[in-house]
């Protein structure tokens, strides 16, 4: 009996044993997962059935800049919810959170509880400064051992420096492909047996192909000759020798048949162990520069003709101040042979004490536009082989290139000029002289003329101002009178025909007539100082403080004094036009 217990004792002690054992091993067993997760660089989280996040690593905290408290156990989808509307996101751009997401991610969830597993889904998450970080995310579907949902595993990667650089990678691949489709140069790539795998517009167009015709042709068509397939033996020594070619000019065979003139640069395209993987040729069209290049050919021939055969000496120097064209006309000016003046300094056509001076605005004309020079002409004194001077007019050109600028004169010797210039301006001289004593003296009779005329215009005033007195004061009280004499209908009738005939004689001098010679009295000057200004009957009246029929009375006065009476004139307009 006791033999039997001690055996069931040692029994029990050894399934405690293995019980222990196998408590070791899933301890470690449990352990090592949560090492992993708690030290893993990658966020990492473990979701309920319901969606709710139920463990977070450091990793996914800080991702998401926040404590354990803050999300464990809150709302379902925390993972996946973002506001629809605009958001900002890690990577410093802006993107649209719209329905169109949302059913993404929908679509995502009925895969992974389909498949019971999602590999490197890209998604969202809110931080909780509102900033949207882009991740990568592996889900798997946890369920229990009767085959239930239980949850799920998630394990992301912050990819903000992915976008970053796929960022900057798109721009910098946009900014090559917009310069490579927008230039007006012509470029195209080529293989390493020479095949064009792609060209832009521009090249298509020089040539006259279509992009997509050019492709996978050989270079060689391009030449107007038959070549080898490969580079043209100049081309490709220069080429192996410096790995480059810049502005080497050739001519290139177009789709009709006709040709082109271009200029290459050409470089080759290199793998990373260096060998030779095809070549990149940028083509401009030069076929308008050679025409220009041609056409300044032939007019710097027809310059030169034109040049040689002009009278004036025509100079040019470049910005040194080293002649370098001398005409015919400057050899019969200065008495220099070309051959003797090519080179040699153009201030030495001028008289040595002028020279300092002209140096100097040589050098003040290197800071000047050519417009500067336009119209503008300067004086000095040429000096000839023989010594002898002259004066001289000279007009400058300038013309600018990238080995500085040159000049081009026109020089006239104008000594006789000068002389002819100097005699005209004496016999000028001697003219103004003598204009000047015959003005002095049309001047005198001039001043007695108007002194003559002023005498006149004041006779004929005081003659105009004596007749008008002379009939204000002595006749018009007579015919006044008259009227008054109880005559008889035939004499009033006279009577009127004489005054309006007297009338008609003095009115040519009424422009001239004033308040004083109408021999108003201190009232009916005073009615008429109110009267010009513009004051009506009563206003008159209450000035003056008198009846209305008085202010009438001393009107009726003035116009019959004015010789108005009668007459449809106003009176203030006449009052008015009194000197």
């Amino acid at each position: 009996m006791k033999q039997g217990h001690e055996q069931h004792i040692a029994n029990l002690e050894s399934a405690l044993a293995a019980c222990r054992q196998e408590l070791q091993k899933a301890r470690a067993e449990t352990l090592l997962p949560d090492t992993i997760i708690e030290t893993s660089l990658d966020p990492i989280t473990l979701l309920d059935s319901d969606g709710r996040i139920v463990r977070a690593n450091p990793a996914f905290l800080k991702l998401l800049n926040c404590g354990p408290g803050e999300i464990l156990q809150q709302e379902p989808l925390l993972l996946a919810f973002v506001e629809e509307g605009i958001h900002e996101t890690t990577y410093g751009e802006t993107i649209t959170i719209d329905q169109a997401y949302y059913e993404k991610n929908l679509g995502i969830t009925g895969r992974l509880f389909k498949n019971g597993k999602i590999e490197n889904h890209e998604f969202y998450i809110a931080r909780f400064d509102k900033k949207l970080v882009p991740v990568e995310g592996n889900f798997t579907l946890l369920r229990d051992q009767e085959g239930n949902r239980i949850g799920a595993f998630v394990v992301m990667r912050d990819i903000t420096q992915h976008r970053l650089q796929a960022g900057t990678m798109k721009q910098a691949r946009d900014f090559l492909e917009n310069i490579f489709q927008t230039t007006d140069n012509g470029i195209f790539v080529t293989s390493y047996d020479g095949s064009i795998i792609r060209a832009n517009r521009a090249f298509a167009d020089i040539l006259g192909y279509g992009e997509e015709e050019l492709q996978g042709l050989h270079y060689s068509v391009l030449y107007t000759r038959k070549l080898a397939p490969d580079m043209p033996s100049p081309v490709q020594d220069l080429l192996m020798e410096k790995g480059s070619i810049k502005h080497y000019e050739t001519t290139y065979a177009k789709k009709d048949g006709s040709t082109v003139d271009v200029e290459i640069n050409l470089s080759l395209l290199k793998d990373d162990r260096g060998g030779v993987t095809g070549a990149v040729v940028a083509v401009r069209d030069i076929t308008v520069r050679k025409q220009v290049e041609t056409a300044l050919r032939e007019s710097e021939e027809r310059f030169r003709a034109l040049a040689m055969s002009a009278p004036e000496a025509i100079v040019a120097s470049d910005s040194a101040g080293a002649i370098i064209f001398w005409n015919r006309g400057a050899e019969n000016v200065f008495l220099y042979t070309e051959q003797e003046i090519l080179g040699t300094p153009i201030h030495q056509l001028i008289v040595a004490e002028d020279r300092p001076a002209d140096q100097e605005a040589f050098g003040n004309a290197q800071a000047q536009s050519r417009d500067f020079f336009k119209g503008r002409y300067f004086s000095g004194r040429g000096l000839r082989k023989n010594g002898s001077v002259f004066a001289t007019e000279v007009s400058i050109g300038m013309w600018e290139t990238q080995q500085g600028n040159y000049y081009i004169a026109i020089i006239r010797d104008v000594t006789q000029r000068q002389e002819m210039e100097e005699d005209l301006q004496r016999a000028h001289t001697e003219l103004e002289k003598k204009v000047a004593d015959r003005t002095a003296t049309l001047e005198e009779v001039n001043t007695a003329l108007r002194v003559l005329l002023k005498r006149r215009e004041e006779d004929k005033l005081a003659l105009e101002d004596k007749v008008l007195l002379n009939v204000s004061r002595l006749i018009n009280p007579c015919l006044e009178k008259l009227k008054n004499a109880g005559l008889d209908a035939r004499q009033l009738s006279y009577l009127d025909i004489l005054e309006a005939n007297l009338q008609d004689i003095v009115s040519p001098f009424l422009q001239a007539i004033s308040l004083k010679h109408l021999q108003l009295t201190p009232m009916e000057l005073e009615v008429a100082n109110f009267i010009k200004h513009g004051h009506n009957t009563k206003k008159i009246a209450g000035v003056l403080d008198v009846s209305r029929k008085t202010v009438e009375f001393h009107r009726d006065n003035i116009r019959r004094k004015a010789g108005i009476k009668n007459k449809k004139i106003n009176l203030r307009t006449f009052l008015l036009s009194l000197q």
